[in-house]
């Protein structure tokens, strides 16, 4: 996922302004087919698009037979950079939707300006509320990444998980039946499955020019870009080390292969024997791939074996504050609705997204599925271990920075050393900055 990018530029601003405000207004006045009563609208802004997007307005539509008085308006905004750019003019307007999905980043932004009413209000509602094993149902590590002094602000909802791709046939013709699960047995494998052939190269391993790359081998091996203290500490010893790992298999030992596109498509065409990639990727590599080749998904080689932490991403959905009470009400049981065990079961299967809740993993449905596919299995055994980026409002424009470093590590420009002590003084003045 590329690093996304703030919004500074006043004049586009003051364009989407405009759009945002006309959208929201039309979508106040539906009427219902009896026409004798004005239903509650609850907009809800997202950026679902093509199959995830049909599957949240089917989703919104069972929900409103439900409750015939409400209509769930689902409006696709685009990717998460236009989402975001399209929120921020919303409230620059007065005029936002009900709910939408955010990141962390986001979230902080907003609840400092008190732009967001927290879902925990509304758990101790005596019909629509939940009870403590439904709350402690959702997946631990989601449940933290939500709340905020020690209270839920947002519910989770579409979260992908990083693992290793591995094409099993080019590993066996190398003399290996297991994927590896340290770095140096990654390392060696990478080395033996590598063919330098002007006509079919093969490499055995991939990396995309990306934050994602440096930060699944910072989290694998225990370590965080920003402290308990504040501060931060991705450019030490530790941190080098895994920018290192990733150079050396590109420079040193030449069996590392850049692609700033999606890596399904060299490993479909058997380019690549391995890359750490996100399970939401999986629907294109199983497309790219075919019946061509065996492969699986294993967990991510971590330096000495044992299980690390393991990126997790994805957005959550917020109610927002300025609505009127009836308004959030529904907007509520809608979150209720769509973060129930059945729903969420459904989009977990449907979307190849984490499943949200441990009681998921219990239905008959997921368990069907998961026998049937055991590569999603090998992902939710690691719900436990995730782990997120920084929520801090500035980090979107650090990821911008640390990107930038990491590319230039891995393409030969600067070396470790100096890319990531560029990093670090560039997130220091950009925090100065904002303080």
């Amino acid at each position: 996922m590329l690093a996304m990018r703030r919004y500074t530029f006043p004049i586009v601003i003051l364009l989407l302004l405009t759009g945002v405000i006309l959208i929201l207004k039309s979508s106040r006045h539906h009427i219902s087919s009896a026409g004798d009563k004005e239903k509650i609208i609850v907009n809800f802004w997202h950026s679902m698009g093509g199959k995830h997007g049909a599957l949240i307005n089917k989703f919104a539509r069972e929900f409103e037979a439900l409750y015939p008085d409400v209509h769930i308006n689902a409006i696709y905004q685009g990717n998460y950079a236009q989402l975001h750019q399209k929120l921020i003019a919303s409230i620059t307007s007065g005029v936002f939707p009900t709910i939408a999905q955010m990141y962390e980043s986001w979230t902080v932004r907003f609840m400092r300006r008190n732009y967001l009413e927290p879902v925990q209000n509304y758990f101790t509602l005596p019909e629509d509320g939940l009870t403590s094993s439904e709350i402690n149902d959702i997946v631990k590590v989601f449940r933290e990444d939500n709340s905020w002094d020690g209270r839920m602000v947002t519910m989770p909802f579409n979260k992908s998980a990083y693992v290793l791709f591995v094409n099993m046939d080019l590993l066996r013709k190398s003399g290996y039946t297991a994927p590896p699960r340290t770095w140096d047995e990654m390392r060696e494998i990478a080395i033996k499955v590598t063919r330098h052939s002007q006509q079919n190269p093969i490499y055995g391993f991939a990396t995309r020019p990306f934050i994602e790359a440096f930060s699944t081998l910072l989290y694998i091996s225990g370590h965080r870009y920003i402290d308990r203290n504040g501060e931060l500490v991705f450019a030490d010893e530790k941190g080098k080390r895994c920018l290192e790992y990733l150079v050396e298999l590109v420079h040193k030992y030449r069996v590392g292969y850049i692609e700033s596109g999606y890596l399904s498509t060299p490993f479909g065409s058997a380019k690549i024997a391995m890359f750490i990639g996100s399970t939401a990727g999986i629907p294109f590599v199983e497309k790219a791939v075919g019946n061509k080749f065996e492969w699986r998904v294993a967990p991510i080689p971590s330096p000495t074996g044992k299980p690390g932490r393991v990126l997790f991403q994805g957005t959550n959905i917020g109610i927002f504050a300025g609505r009127p009470e009836r308004e959030k009400l529904m907007a509520w049981r809608f979150l209720k609705f769509l973060t129930s065990t059945k729903i969420a079961t459904r989009w977990a299967i449907k979307s190849g997204y984490l499943p949200i809740r441990y009681s998921c993993l219990k239905t008959p449905e997921m368990q069907e599925f998961l026998e049937s596919n055991p590569n999603y299995k090998v992902v939710v055994s690691q719900l436990d271990l995730g782990i997120f980026e920084p929520r801090e409002p500035y980090w979107e424009l650090l990821r911008e920075v640390i990107t930038d470093q990491v590319e230039a590590a891995l393409n030969g420009r600067r070396d470790v050393n100096e890319a990531l002590e560029l990093a670090i003084r560039k997130s220091r003045l950009i925090i100065d900055s904002l303080k």
